[in-house]
């Protein structure tokens, strides 16, 4: 008996209402930060209040089919009012099963060929739902946009209308967790240079605690400006790594 009916509740109470073949594979998952990237309310949950401070409680167990468990879903997100477009502190963008009936917030946000082709798994030729938060998460951590566009073999200006949200703005933007931040900053200085790897960064920091040589003089060992190796000093100070 591994399929089931789960339910996951954050701080303020907001929940979400789902289900699974394998209940409690799926929750161990989510725990993870794992195969929670399409339930976008409830993925930026976990990054916001942490995985460690939402509830995880399996409501329904047993040999159950898909019709089944389709239908106590459905139940469940009506019994515990988590359906957004009902009710804003809800987590389910859906009305549970395998209803495409979308909040209000996210039909604004979608053509009718946008719905369209998420019924059908894919929105453009090249890029997949997955590829597109993927590509939200690579330019939050400042990477290179020629990069990410070279990756997923798509042209810089199809990661531009991205990154202004002019294209797929109906996918959340990726929220860098608060114990990361310091790898965004440090990813928006040196990305431009792409010269030192993190052992030459660490190895700088070395030279500059024993304050026998200038800025001037690291950088021309590492062959980049005074000014960078500034910056590295500042992330340190900043961040504490």
């Amino acid at each position: 008996m591994k399929q089931g009916i789960y339910k996951i509740e954050n701080p303020k109470g907001s929940i979400y209402i789902g289900q699974s073949k394998n209940v409690d594979e799926r929750l161990n998952r989510y725990k993870k930060l794992q195969c929670c990237k399409f339930q976008l309310l409830l993925y930026r949950s976990f990054l916001k209040y942490g995985v460690e401070n939402h509830t995880f409680e399996i409501l329904e167990k047993g040999d159950f089919t898909k019709e089944e468990l389709n239908k106590l879903e459905k139940e469940y997100i009506l019994k515990c009012n988590s359906f957004r477009k009902l009710n804003k502190l809800g987590m389910n963008l859906t009305s549970g099963g395998d209803s495409i009936e979308f909040d209000d917030s996210v039909k604004k946000k979608m053509s009718d060929k946008r719905i369209e082709l998420f019924k059908a798994g894919q929105r453009n030729s090249k890029l997949t739902l997955e590829n597109v938060i993927e590509i939200k998460k690579l330019i939050a951590y400042k990477t290179p946009l020629r990069k990410i566009g070279e990756t997923y073999g798509v042209g810089i200006t199809t990661i531009s209308e991205i990154k202004a949200g002019r294209s797929w703005n109906d996918v959340p933007n990726y929220i860098v967790p608060e114990n990361e931040k310091h790898l965004v900053s440090r990813t928006n200085q040196f990305s431009r240079l792409q010269k030192l790897t993190e052992q030459q960064r660490l190895e700088v920091l070395e030279l500059i605690d024993k304050k026998e040589l200038t800025f001037e003089q690291i950088g021309k060992l590492y062959n980049v400006t005074k000014g960078a190796i500034s910056a590295i000093k500042r992330s340190k100070i900043k961040f504490g790594k």
